[in-house]
């Protein structure tokens, strides 16, 4: 047992955002990763292994920090720090884990910023190794790190590495194993100031040598086309418009892969599920063991279950996934996040709720797993609040279009009045803070919990790599086949199957009643609880019933603005907790029968 222990080795990545953590950490691993949530928080810590020899290392990719957020001068009370959640993530990884070893990652191009980080890990008492990663990006710019020089400086290795080509990456492997098994501790420079005038003169010192001539002039035209391009997006005006053009580009490459998924697995699923529910409900004995119309109602609602998941929800994840992590890797989600703030901050938000609130456009789960890079669990909930409640996804926008368009209910309204639900949504959220948020004081003021400034890394924009995106996508839809595809089969076959034997039948006797308060008869109303099942539930069910023009108006209105549908549930109480999910749910059935009530009276008859 204990041969096998020291066999089997932890280290853990650590470095500021976009550094290419997650690159070396493909290039060292390969596929071989598990994700997971640090236990307490949203933050997202991945992990794989490699083996060489008798030993198996685990590399663990923690969230990029600024700063491990320590006290830093002496004197300094750390209750009056207030640390970012990935900071805390990462501090109490290596404090409660066995790490044998640290790899600082560090970007080659800009050592003078990441110095000071590289120089607070090394007070960590913990083996480090100084990964310098993106060097080709560093030969790009004219730069040749001297390595001795930052090895003599840092006490620590130094390796030279371009993940996305995987240049260095074997030296960094065994550079890690030799460590691994020797153990070696680095000490830097104690307090902040000497941290920063330290990272000032080794930067310095370890810059002095350039880049080959032939080196420079190779990736010259290359380099000044890539920054003319950087220039343009980071323009304050020019940059809204190209961010509103790549969104646009974003949901038309989402609705192809969509569609692509649709046409390759729709049929061929259709014809499995048709001849399994045949052998099952038609050649079995099933038929005479439930009766021909409970047969009928779960052969419809296998149907479903089995086509739903896979042929819809499944392709559009795996859409929202890829354009995500190509934006990721791109370096373009950052410019986005950017463009979005001065909108986000008019209704409380910081920046990073744009790309969230985007996707909820297409598909609120995925929405809700995006929304875990905003900051502080306040402005987190209030951003799945509007994903789950103000925003219609793609799959309900097409339905409630079908039915404006069948019954021939006015568009204005419709969408108006969604629109305008937003907006009362977004009101009470920012005159009273506790209409969501459980964790607020008695005594709470606005003013005294301000919208976070935006602070985020504009990284170089590169081409994206296939295998970094492949990569990002495994790993994030891999969460979605452990627990929400499973879910979604199980809700596809009730909701069809509760639908075929007529559920709504018992509320028929409160069709008076309906109708004097919300202008809907029971059936209708029916319908629109269905939304609590799958969004575009209530418009297909709605679609089948014989409605008036001013009836489908409040129908489509009230299932818009209502709860989140059953699979976006699940995952915002694997999120936040039921007692959230419970607030959100009574929320969204006030909204949509407040909006059944006041177009009920509004609207002529």
């Amino acid at each position: 047992m204990e041969r096998e222990r020291a066999a089997r080795r932890r280290v853990a990545l650590i470095g500021r955002p976009n550094v290419g953590k997650s690159s070396i950490m493909h290039a060292l691993t390969g596929r071989r990763v598990t994700i997971s949530n640090y236990p307490g928080t949203t933050v997202e810590v991945v992990s794989g292994y490699f083996r060489l020899g008798s030993m198996t290392v685990e590399v663990v990719d923690t969230p990029g920090v600024y700063s491990l957020g320590q006290p830093l001068e002496a004197g300094y009370d750390i209750t009056d720090y207030e640390r970012s959640e990935e900071q805390k993530v990462t501090s109490s990884l290596i404090a409660s884990s066995a790490i044998d070893l640290i790899v600082m990652v560090a970007d080659a191009s800009d050592l003078e910023r990441h110095l000071p980080l590289v120089i607070e890990v090394l007070h960590l008492k913990i083996p480090v190794i100084v990964a310098l990663n993106q060097m080709d990006r560093a030969e790009m710019l004219g730069l040749c790190p001297d390595v001795r020089t930052l090895e003599e400086a840092l006490g620590v290795r130094v390796v030279p590495v371009s993940a996305s080509v995987g240049r260095g990456i074997e030296r960094l492997r065994a550079c890690m194993v030799s460590v691994l098994r020797r153990g070696t501790e680095g000490e830097g420079p104690k307090g902040v100031s000497s941290r920063i005038s330290a990272a000032e003169r080794i930067a310095t010192e370890a810059l002095r040598t350039s880049a080959p001539a032939s080196a420079r002039s190779s990736h010259s035209t290359s380099a000044r086309s890539g920054k003319a391009f950087e220039v343009v997006l980071d323009d304050p005006y020019v940059g809204i418009a190209a961010s509103l053009a790549i969104i646009y580009l974003s949901f038309v490459a989402i609705v192809g892969l969509t569609r692509m998924g649709e046409m390759l697995l729709g049929v061929p699923l259709l014809w499995v599920a048709e001849y399994f529910t045949t052998i099952l409900f038609e050649l079995g004995p099933l038929r005479h063991l439930v009766g021909t119309s409970w047969a009928e109602a779960l052969r419809a609602g296998v149907r479903e279950g089995m086509l739903l998941p896979v042929s819809v929800v499944m392709p559009a994840m795996i859409g929202v996934y890829v354009v995500l992590a190509v934006l990721e890797d791109s370096g373009l989600l950052a410019r986005l996040t950017v463009s979005g703030e001065r909108l986000m901050n008019l209704i409380d938000l910081p920046g990073e709720a744009a790309v969230p609130l985007i996707l909820a456009f297409g598909c609120r789960a995925p929405a809700v797993l995006a929304s875990r890079t905003v900051p502080g669990s306040r402005f987190r909930q209030k951003t799945m609040t509007f994903i789950c409640l103000g925003i219609p996804c793609g799959a309900s926008v097409a339905m409630t279009s079908a039915m404006i368009a069948q019954f021939d209910a006015d568009p204005v309204v419709v969408w108006g009045s969604v629109g305008l639900g937003f907006v009362f949504l977004a009101f009470m959220l920012r005159v009273w803070p506790g209409f969501v948020d459980p964790y607020l004081r008695p005594h709470y003021r606005p003013s005294a919990s301000p919208v976070p400034v935006l602070a985020t890394e504009i990284p170089p924009l590169r081409m994206p790599a296939p295998a970094n995106v492949s990569l990002k996508t495994w790993v994030r839809m891999s969460s979605f086949f452990e627990h929400v595809l499973p879910m979604l089969f199980i809700v596809g076959f009730g909701a069809r199957a509760l639908l075929e034997v007529g559920i709504w039948k018992p509320l028929a006797p409160l069709g008076g009643c309906t109708s004097a308060l919300f202008g809907v008869q029971a059936a209708t109303l029916t319908g629109v609880m269905f939304t609590a099942v799958q969004k575009y539930l209530a418009p297909a069910i709605l679609l089948t019933l014989p409605l008036g023009p001013r009836e489908a108006a409040i129908a489509a209105v009230m299932s818009a603005v209502s709860v989140p549908c059953l699979p976006v549930s699940i995952i915002v109480s694997k999120e936040s907790g039921i007692r959230y999910l419970v607030k959100v749910w009574l929320i969204g059935a006030m909204l949509s029968l407040g909006a059944g009530l006041v177009l009920n009276i509004v609207l002529p008859r």
